[in-house]
């Protein structure tokens, strides 16, 4: 259950082509409720009523129009609702997570209490990446679908710069390394920062998920349901139906189970925790 000392705001970005708030994120919502007082939902999609309505219960406040700044827009817009709104009194840490996930497979509060306990990191991310490039530099980064600041850094004239400098940009490839791979760099210079899993190269999150799911890692990559035979025996059972649910909408139905394991990536597998 919560922890009613520690006092968490989550901004939540969303994004349907199709308009819609699946049943996934309806689980991930309610999963977070546990463990946030507030929860500010930012959609990069034109909703109806009839959608915001699915979470009018969860969720403290709703904003969602097309502003084309995909997630890290939305962790902006929500952030602005949280200074305009004062939600950010009192409140000790910051969760910006979106919808790009399924879960949590297994429950996060521990993982939170872990982390909000260790003194020697300002924020965290679920994951590391360690093959990011800036101007030919070598930069890890923490993936920004899952990033949990703590006070200090939300306070900061450092971070408030960063997010309000957040504008549409057209390539990817540039929103990862403006945004994504920066956010950690930048960052950094001033606090500490760890994730709970990484690896020695490449991204264990999308080329071996089976691998992170059996050391107990709590989120699937919405686009790698097709590359693997899912080991949905570690996953609960409802949110199992809310993948399938949502990858055949999407056209992404997964193979059913045969556990797959890969020897190479359980050598470079770390977890930092």
């Amino acid at each position: 259950m919560y922890n009613h000392c520690m006092k968490r705001l989550c901004i939540f970005a969303h994004y349907d082509k199709n308009n819609l708030i699946d049943d996934y994120i309806i689980y991930y919502l309610r999963e977070l409720k546990k463990s946030f007082n507030k929860i500010i939902f930012v959609s990069d999609s034109d909703l109806s009523k009839k959608e915001t309505d699915k979470i009018i219960d969860l969720v403290d406040y709703i904003q969602a129009f097309n502003h084309g700044e995909y997630d890290w827009g939305s962790y902006k817009y929500g952030y602005f609702i949280a200074k305009e709104n004062y939600l950010l009194q009192g409140i000790d840490e910051v969760l910006f997570c979106n919808d790009s996930v399924y879960g949590p497979v297994f429950q996060l509060e521990p993982i939170f209490e872990k982390m909000s306990n260790d003194n020697d990191c300002d924020f965290w991310g679920m994951y590391e990446n360690q093959d990011g490039i800036i101007k030919g530099d070598k930069a890890n980064h923490l993936q920004s679908w899952f990033l949990l600041l703590k006070r200090n850094v939300v306070d900061s004239d450092l971070f408030d710069d960063f997010i309000c400098s957040v504008k549409h940009l057209e390539d990817k490839n540039d929103i990862i390394q403006k945004y994504e791979i920066n956010f950690t760099q930048r960052m950094s210079c001033c606090f500490k920062y760890k994730a709970l899993y990484t690896s020695e190269n490449g991204n264990a999150v999308t080329q071996a998920t089976p691998i992170l799911l059996e050391k107990g890692f709590p989120f699937i990559k919405t686009v790698v349901t097709r590359k693997y035979n899912m080991p949905f025996q570690l996953v609960p059972k409802e949110l199992v139906r809310l993948i399938m649910k949502h990858a055949k909408r999407i056209g992404r139905v997964p193979i059913i189970p045969r556990f797959f394991k890969t020897l190479a990536w359980k050598s470079k597998m770390k977890k930092f925790t």
